[in-house]
């Protein structure tokens, strides 16, 4: 008779789930209490709420409670593979839309290594004893890669005759002879100007994000928000840009 194992505690999503969820709840509770005008040592928490002869402290451990379950969560969710789940696959899908494929293909050297493509796949292709690419041909499209923000590998790259709009002639660059790699830089600011919009739509139908990216960004507002307290500008007050305040506030 087979022994069964014994428990082996909560695995890693569960653990980062449960982290997520006190981070949620300490930032969204901080964020609420600061823009509906009210200080940290009017925050109840567990029940519990500020004592009436020193609220500061109640205030600081407000501050210290975020800070903890924040630092928290972060370690669980680097451990985790969902961490890179959902930037991977923006990146896969932002590499693809016609919009940065657009931009793209006006990038400094894009035409000089599709032509270098071009070039060795003739020349594979004259060794096999098979025809290259006939003239006219217009770039239509590139498959890259998704591994890093500022650098992209070629995994393809679609001609098409202009001639016969229905001949299209993909490079599979894996599939050339040397094995070599072809890669090409990918400006910060392209990823910003066509990202941005792409991560937005991704993030709103992404459970992910709403599971575990989205407990930091309440966080980062949150302390945000705290150190607009604590340095005399209203949260209430649209973050306190239309209401600075000369004398110092209580946090």
């Amino acid at each position: 008779m087979a022994l069964s194992g014994g428990y082996s505690g909560p695995n890693v999503h569960d653990k980062v789930n449960s982290r997520a969820r006190n981070l949620f709840v300490i930032a969204s509770a901080i964020i609420i209490y600061l823009l509906a005008g009210a200080d940290l040592d009017q925050l109840t928490v567990l029940g519990l709420r500020a004592p009436s002869r020193y609220p500061i402290v109640f205030s600081w451990a407000a501050v210290v409670a975020l800070i903890w379950f924040w630092w928290r969560y972060w370690i669980a969710w680097m451990d985790a593979e969902s961490r890179t789940a959902f930037n991977a696959s923006y990146r896969e899908d932002l590499r693809q839309t016609e919009a940065f494929q657009k931009r793209f293909v006006k990038l400094k050297n894009v035409n000089a290594l599709a032509n270098l493509l071009r070039t060795n796949f003739n020349e594979y292709m004259a060794s096999k004893g098979k025809g290259p690419i006939p003239d006219p041909v217009n770039l239509i499209r590139w498959q890259l890669d998704y591994s890093k923000r500022s650098a992209a590998t070629v995994r393809s790259v679609t001609f098409q005759n202009t001639d016969h709009p229905h001949n299209k002639y993909i490079v599979e660059v894996d599939k050339l002879p040397g094995n070599a790699s072809y890669s090409i830089e990918i400006p910060w600011w392209l990823n910003v100007q066509i990202g941005t919009l792409v991560y937005c739509r991704r993030a709103v139908r992404h459970e992910g994000f709403a599971n575990q990216i989205m407990p930091q960004m309440l966080a980062l507002v949150a302390l945000i928000l705290i150190v607009c307290k604590v340095t005399g500008l209203d949260p209430a007050g649209f973050f306190g840009a239309m209401e600075n305040q000369s004398h110092p506030t209580r946090l």
